[in-house]
């Protein structure tokens, strides 16, 4: 007689449990290497273990799929920007398999270059963002599949909006 599954006040049993946390720190983790990302720029290192192949990113300036050239076009992104601080937060993962939907919230800021300066710290655009989107399990651990970012509000002089 095989014992009964574990369980808590009735809910799903004990290791269906962790396997669920396990995978919401997972991709909560996953995020925040992708946000680690925009400030270290290390995005030809980096991105390769954060995407599908097949991935589909779209940032304010534009959108890309295909892990290829991906990395030009996160670098490009960053291209008016000296330091950055991307934060995101309260992430909210409704899991499905091995399929995960998540939205954070994001505080970014960024230091404005004048063409030819390494940048003024006074000189900041900050933005407030949600992003959302699809990571998918693979053999190598969770990835973003569809990331989209969009700005709620923004303050700084950066150019006309994009209302």
């Amino acid at each position: 007689m095989e014992p009964a599954a574990v369980t808590t006040n009735g809910s799903a049993p004990v290791e269906e449990q962790l396997r669920r946390l396990s995978d919401r720190v997972a991709v909560a983790e996953l995020l925040d290497r992708y946000a680690k990302l925009f400030d270290e720029r290390n995005f030809d290192e980096a991105l390769p273990a954060l995407v599908t192949p097949d991935a589909h990113i779209e940032l304010p300036p534009g959108e890309h799929w295909g892990v290829e050239g991906m990395d030009a076009f996160h670098a490009e992104t960053m291209t008016p920007f000296g330091p950055t601080q991307h934060i995101f937060a309260s992430h909210l993962i409704d899991l499905d398999g091995d399929r995960a939907r998540f939205r954070a919230n994001a505080h970014i800021t960024h230091v404005l270059l004048p063409i030819g300066s390494d940048g003024d710290p006074d000189n900041l655009f900050v933005v407030g963002a949600v992003l959302t989107g699809e990571a998918i399990r693979t053999p190598d651990g969770w990835r973003i599949h569809k990331a989209v970012l969009d700005a709620v509000w923004r303050e700084g002089d950066f150019g006309p909006r994009e209302d």
